[in-house]
Parts: C-alpha cells; sequence; structure tokens
C-alpha cells in the first residue's frame, strides 16, 4: 500500500532559514515520503514554524493520523504474509506425513489392478431412488452396471471388484466410474465420487504452489483433492 503523499505546504518553513539537516529540495523528485522522512519534517516543522503564523493544527493532526493508519495497515499486511507462510509450511508437514498412506481423492478416474478391489466413495446431496453404478472402459462403454436402488442422503461406499455385466473378470487398466441418480426433475444426475489410493511420493511445490502428492497409479494430485485419509 502506498504511503499517503504529506502537503508539505503546512509546514511553512521560513525561506531565510537555514538547516543542514534538510535533504536537498527537489533531489530525487519523489513524490511519497516513508516514515522516517516523514519524522523529520515534523521535528523541523515544530522547531522553525513561524510564531506568527502557527501551523494548522488540525490539518497537521490528521495528516499524522493517516500516516499512523498507513504504517499499521503495512505492519498488519506483514504480519498476514507471514501468517500465510506459516500456513505454508504447516501444509507442507501434512504433505509429508501423508507417504504410505491411503487417501480417499475426488475423482472419476479409476486403475484396475490384478486381483486388487477397488474402493469407490460417493456422496448424494439428497435422498434418491434409483442409484446406478456405471463403469466404463477407454473408449466410453459401459462394462459394468449395478443398480443399488434407493439410497439417502450422505456418503456411501461401493467397492468394485473388477468383474464386468459378464461375470468375467476385466482386464487390469484404466477405467472410470459414474454414479448416476435422479433428480427432482427426474433427470439422470452424477453424484460426486472418490477413490481409495495410495501416496507414494510428494514434491513440494514452489512459491505459490502447493504440495503435489504422487498415488500409486502414477497419479499427480493437490491436497484440495484429499478428501478422508485412511491408516490402512
Amino acid at each position: 500500500m502506498d504511503i499517503p503523499v504529506i502537503d508539505t505546504s503546512i509546514f511553512d518553513i521560513p525561506a531565510t532559514t537555514t538547516n543542514p539537516q534538510l535533504p536537498a529540495a527537489n533531489e530525487t523528485k519523489s513524490t511519497e515520503l516513508d516514515q522516517d522522512s516523514f519524522m523529520k519534517l515534523m521535528l523541523t516543522q515544530l522547531e522553525y514554524q513561524d510564531p506568527l503564523k502557527p501551523v494548522d493544527n488540525t490539518e497537521f493532526i490528521a495528516q499524522t493520523a493517516q500516516f499512523s493508519s498507513v504504517a499499521g495497515i503495512n505492519s498488519m499486511r506483514d504480519s498476514l504474509d507471514k501468517f500465510v507462510a506459516d500456513q505454508s509450511s504447516l501444509k507442507t508437514l501434512f504433505s509429508a506425513n501423508l507417504l504410505g498412506k491411503t487417501a480417499m481423492i475426488t475423482t472419476s478416474e479409476i486403475s484396475l489392478k490384478e486381483n486388487t478391489p477397488i474402493d469407490i466413495e460417493y456422496t448424494l446431496p439428497q435422498q434418491a431412488e434409483s442409484v446406478s453404478v456405471l463403469v466404463l472402459d477407454q473408449t466410453g462403454a459401459i462394462v459394468q452396471r449395478k443398480e443399488l436402488g434407493t439410497q439417502g442422503q450422505g456418503t456411501h461406499t461401493f467397492t468394485w471388484d473388477g468383474i464386468g455385466d459378464d461375470d468375467s473378470q476385466l482386464a487390469p487398466g484404466d477405467y472410470s466410474i459414474r454414479v448416476e441418480y435422479p433428480n427432482s426433475l427426474g433427470d439422470n444426475t452424477a453424484a460426486q465420487t472418490s477413490i481409495a489410493t495410495k501416496i507414494d511420493s510428494v514434491s513440494f511445490g514452489t512459491s505459490g504452489t502447493g504440495s503435489v502428492l504422487t498415488t500409486s497409479e502414477g497419479r499427480e494430485i493437490q491436497l484440495s483433492e484429499v478428501t478422508k485419509i485412511k491408516n490402512t
């Protein structure tokens, strides 16, 4: 925040007065004063004011108060900057503690591994009838469809074992998950989904960026995408 320009005309220092401590006039042509310069001008004004033409105290006090307010705001800004830096450090330490743990992350993308079931969570904003879980391959074709019936409001869990609609084990690879439910108008709506994944590594971001977590599937995610931490 810029420090306010002080109207130096209120100081009214006589032209015949010689003061070696005053800075050379227009030396830097600066239109702003820092705190030290302001204090020098104020003390000089008090020392050399013309007793026959005293300073307008109301204006002087008003500008002094304004300068003090800006100084206070700058101090508050510095404190907030330090607070943000401290919070960033705490997030870094928290991210490091996620190594090796299982996290639920918000996504619809899943990676099927051999003999490894996938835990899926989905959240319904309201009770819904005819909730369906769809698993799609990379071409968008539905390879598994599960009818879950009526589900209440809140978060629910579904585990996919990699079995397709024909009861055969599907090949390992990348798939996507979609949980649908009818909304109040009867239209199918997709619920928010999260999957369980293991955190294999953490990369600490540079200034302005957060930590990047790498999952066991090789996916890079932000800490904000983590919805739950498990100890398993």
